[in-house]
């Protein structure tokens, strides 16, 4: 009788044992079939997910440092149109009131008309609309007016971003942070940015031409001044070899000797 058993066969001639063994066989292979398929498609996704939370978090902290500290006050207000306040091109000037800037400890008056004007750039990210250059203006004050730097006020005379607006630092009437021969005796333009490699936008570039000009037509600057990188008044990178490629194709720039030091025209 086991004899018998053991050897009945299926319609097709092979044992029970046997067809067992098949589909066990066949159910491994089809298993690793789906496996073989499944696995690269699983690592192309998981690869793709990696690959988008690296970009997620990048531009999420890119936006995290392009935003300074204190941007909890609201936007610049743009100010009443009027020739002091509004530029050839909609360059808008906002007060040092406008960016929630803090008063000087003090001033000291500069002279009228200032023979110089000094360019260098903040040697920061850039800005690209009112409230993240608002909120650069407050650092760069709390910088300047810290420890570290100890100045009664922000140490630029204006601010320009790369929105094309401008914004107030020490102004037209006081003196500023600039040393060497044009102490006391400049107005200091700062591009926001860094300009060892990057380029200024089109907007700052003309923001900062028709602020100079404003300065002429008020009498705050010498209609005979010298346009003056910072780097020429003592070591340093700024305004950046990118800048200063720009501004000496610009009326006025001038490139000063070793005989110039000292050359400021008034008693400071």
């Amino acid at each position: 009788m086991a004899t018998l058993i053991g050897s009945i066969q299926n319609p097709h001639g092979e044992s029970h044992h046997h067809t067992a063994a098949a589909a066990k066989y066949n159910k491994m292979a089809c298993l690793c079939l789906h496996w073989r398929i499944f696995l690269p498609t699983l690592a192309v996704i998981v690869l793709l997910v990696i690959i988008l939370t690296a970009i997620i978090i990048h531009f999420s902290s890119s936006s995290r440092d392009d935003l300074p500290k204190q941007t909890f006050y609201p936007a610049p207000e743009d100010p009443e149109p009027n020739p002091n306040t509004t530029l050839p091109g909609d360059h808008v000037i906002y007060s040092k009131e406008d960016w929630y800037g803090v008063a000087p400890k003090f001033e000291r008056q500069l002279k009228h008309p200032t023979p110089f004007v000094v360019i260098s750039h903040t040697a920061t990210p850039a800005c690209y609309s009112p409230v993240v250059c608002a909120a650069r203006m407050r650092n760069f004050q709390d910088v300047h007016m810290g420890d570290s730097h100890n100045f009664p006020d922000i140490g630029y005379s204006f601010v320009v971003g790369g929105d094309g607006n401008v914004y107030v630092g020490r102004g037209w009437d006081a003196t500023n942070m600039h040393s060497g021969f044009v102490k006391r005796c400049n107005i200091g333009i700062s591009f926001i940015g860094n300009f060892v490699h990057d380029t200024p936008t089109n907007g700052q570039i003309q923001a900062v031409q028709e602020l100079i000009k404003l300065g002429v037509s008020l009498g705050k600057i010498d209609k005979n001044y010298k346009l003056v990188a910072m780097n020429e008044t003592f070591t340093t990178l700024s305004p950046g070899v990118v800048l200063y490629g720009i501004i000496a194709k610009w009326p006025h720039f001038w490139k000063p000797s070793h005989d110039d030091i000292g050359m400021c025209p008034y008693t400071v």
